[in-house]
């Protein structure tokens, strides 16, 4: 945070390297489906939900509302995060 707003703007614009020094991930990727997303969360012990801006925005609360329902109902611990710095603007 503690940026100004013109850092956050326009800081690195179009620079496509990451900001960890060049380092780039490794590995493979596998494209998954709602259901089997489900599926895997379905067997899962615990799940932890952190929702987002994306969420208030689809107004999707109610659907992961029902997910939570679901899980519980199967024996799943379904827990609610807050992101510590979501919402948040920058200092200027």
């Amino acid at each position: 945070m503690n940026r100004s707003l013109g850092n956050v703007l326009f800081a690195n614009f179009g620079e496509t390297s990451s900001a960890g020094g060049g380092a780039t991930a490794g590995g493979t990727q596998k494209p998954i489906e709602a259901s089997d997303a489900g599926v895997m969360m379905a067997y899962s012990q615990k799940v932890i939900i952190v929702p987002g801006y994306g969420l208030a925005v689809a107004q999707a609360q109610h659907k992961v509302w029902e997910l939570s329902q679901l899980l519980i109902d199967h024996g799943v611990t379904v827990r609610f995060a807050i992101h510590p710095v979501a919402g948040r603007m920058p200092d200027t």
